[in-house]
């Protein structure tokens, strides 16, 4: 199976699915499970970084096999440095849990980024981070963010979720103030 790696910005709140590219040169080779940040797996980079192993992989890799999948990330992970290029970056692994886990505090902070990596359906319907359903999928209100988590996201019954789901999803509609 391997070991999938997401960049995420931490200002932002914002990552984006990497499949098994880790997009450092500096940290690639080092075992991504031994990378740590706190209780996560993982390591800070920057856009410099990312850029370089981007580069290495357009003249090695990609020269020889154009059609490999890095290169439909590659657009992807362009795009978000660009929106975040003065952000603190991080390369989390699913060595240990992540910070959008539904087990964390925070995670509903977190918004993912579609990319060609994503495991998303093609019309959104697993998407289970507050953010994605208001942003995504339009979704304005409590009866429709239910009905799609019970019709889409069976962790909806899980222990880990929250008791208190409703309130932090509206809380992250406009003109609320999302919890810490």
């Amino acid at each position: 199976m391997g070991t999938d790696h997401y960049i995420a910005c931490e200002e932002r709140f914002e990552f984006l699915d990497l499949h098994k590219w880790l997009p450092d040169n500096d940290l690639a080779s080092h075992n991504p499970c031994a990378l740590k940040l706190g209780t996560y797996c993982g390591a800070r980079t920057t856009r410099a970084r990312v850029e370089a192993a981007i580069d290495t992989a357009k003249r090695g890799l990609l020269k020889e096999h154009p059609q490999h999948w890095i290169a439909t990330a590659i657009p992807a992970l362009v795009g978000f440095l660009n929106t975040h290029s003065n952000h603190s970056l991080t390369l989390y692994n699913d060595c240990a849990d992540l910070p959008w886990y539904s087990t964390e505090a925070g995670w509903h902070r977190w918004k993912e980024i579609q990319g060609p990596m994503s495991c998303w359906s093609d019309d959104f319907e697993d998407v289970d981070l507050p953010r994605n359903i208001i942003d995504d999928l339009g979704i304005r209100n409590w009866p429709d963010a239910l009905a799609h988590y019970e019709a889409n996201c069976p962790c909806i019954h899980s222990p880990s979720i929250p008791d208190n789901l409703k309130d932090i999803f509206c809380s992250h509609l406009p003109g609320n103030t999302p919890p810490k």
